[in-house]
């Protein structure tokens, strides 16, 4: 069982995926804001992160801001979006620590 912290501002969506996450045994925190998973990260280490792209605080600057409230024991990120085609600018370099496995899926 991990201990999972979802990050989605829109609460139907939260739901549904922390639904699905707890029927399949895990733990879920939600929290709707950056600012909010910040202080939650600080709170408690999850075993992952599960992030939507967020319209106030945007995933790539969360990302920054996780890593360093998180310093070097940071837990992996699964970033999720319903945006469709919109692409979020990422670090592809290897100093990113980004492993890209692109697909396309329901829960």
């Amino acid at each position: 069982m991990a201990q999972v912290l979802l990050v989605e501002n829109d609460s139907v969506i939260a739901e549904l995926v922390a639904d699905e996450l707890a029927a399949g045994g895990h733990m879920v925190d939600v929290a709707r804001t950056g600012p909010q998973a910040l202080n939650k990260l600080r709170m408690r280490r999850p075993d992952i992160v599960v992030l939507d792209s967020l319209p106030v605080c945007d995933a790539s600057a969360f990302i920054e801001l996780y890593r360093e409230a998180s310093g070097s024991d940071e837990p992996p990120i699964i970033a999720m979006t319903a945006n469709g085609p919109k692409r979020l600018p990422v670090d592809r370099s290897e100093d990113s620590g980004l492993q890209l496995h692109p697909s396309t899926f329901t829960i």
